[in-house]
């Protein structure tokens, strides 16, 4: 009967084990886009980029940024993803893309905000990775989708 009753527990015990998922794609729920993504050549090249502070990151089909500078309550505050359209081609393929910033706030408070930008725009149908070059920020971003 003990016997019988490990294995019970045992069985009991890799079922929830296997059942727990981390996978980013989870997060992805959680996460909902609030900023628009642009593709677009002659928009990049009249639009100032932002100086990055904080480390962006990458969760399933999302960057996440976050924006600290001076303003009110960063209600009005407005970012957009705009990638160049042009492709290096590297083994993974290069993209080249900068965060367009507009705060028409006037007050003098420190504060962050974070926007979400969809990826998808910016996939390639020939692989399944892309290294996003953020103008602004020191590193490439590696897109795995």
């Amino acid at each position: 009967m003990m016997k019988i009753l490990k294995t019970f527990t045992l069985l009991v015990f890799l079922s929830f084990l296997l059942s727990c998922e981390k996978d980013d794609k989870k997060k992805m729920d959680i996460l909902e886009i609030n900023s628009e993504t642009i593709v677009d050549s002659e928009i990049y090249e009249n639009s100032e980029g932002l100086r990055i502070k904080t480390e962006p990151k990458i969760v399933a089909d999302i960057l996440v940024v976050t924006i600290t500078t001076s303003g009110c309550d960063g209600s009005t505050w407005k970012a957009q993803l705009i990638d160049k359209n042009v492709l290096a081609y590297s083994d993974p393929v290069q993209r080249f893309a900068k965060i367009k910033f507009e705060n028409l706030e006037d007050c003098r408070a420190v504060i962050s905000k974070t926007f979400t930008f969809d990826l998808k725009p910016l996939r390639i149908k020939s692989g399944n990775k892309v290294i996003i070059n953020l103008d602004g920020w020191d590193k490439s971003l590696l897109y795995v989708y």
